[in-house]
């Protein structure tokens, strides 16, 4: 079997990341693109439902997760569990587990989450404004 070797180097490339598991979403990034900071936060913001979690922990101090599942709607907990995992791999959020029975869970924004708000305000901004402009 004959392998394309600039294939096989950028597969390689992008799994080696120094301190990143393999599979997670920020192993995705290719090495090639990091220094593309549109490609970054993309690759970290991009999905059905990462904005949306973003906007709900942005509104609060902190949330439980099936308070989350519920204002999400339809999202199921495996989903929102590896969403959720991938933006705390980020340091975009943090999780807190107290010990009870049964055991809670709450999410927040870290501070790096928080440098988002702008972000955030700005999309709902324009939201609001390309729907108005579409009426």
């Amino acid at each position: 079997m004959i392998y394309n070797k600039k294939a096989l180097f950028l597969y390689h490339v992008s799994f080696s990341i120094v301190g990143v598991k393999e599979g997670s979403i920020l192993s995705k990034v290719d090495s090639i693109n990091q220094e593309c900071p549109m490609e970054i936060a993309l690759n970290l913001l991009s999905g059905k439902w990462r904005l949306k979690i973003l906007y709900y922990l942005l509104k609060g101090e902190s949330i439980h997760f099936n308070q989350l599942q519920r204002l999400l709607g339809d999202i199921t907990t495996k989903v929102l569990t590896a969403q959720l995992r991938t933006l705390e791999e980020a340091g975009i959020v943090s999780r807190v587990v107290y010990d009870e029975s049964p055991i809670r869970v709450k999410y927040s924004m870290t501070d790096t989450g928080k440098t988002l708000i702008p972000l955030m305000t700005e999309l709902c901004n324009w939201g609001k404004t390309y729907k108005k402009s579409r009426l």
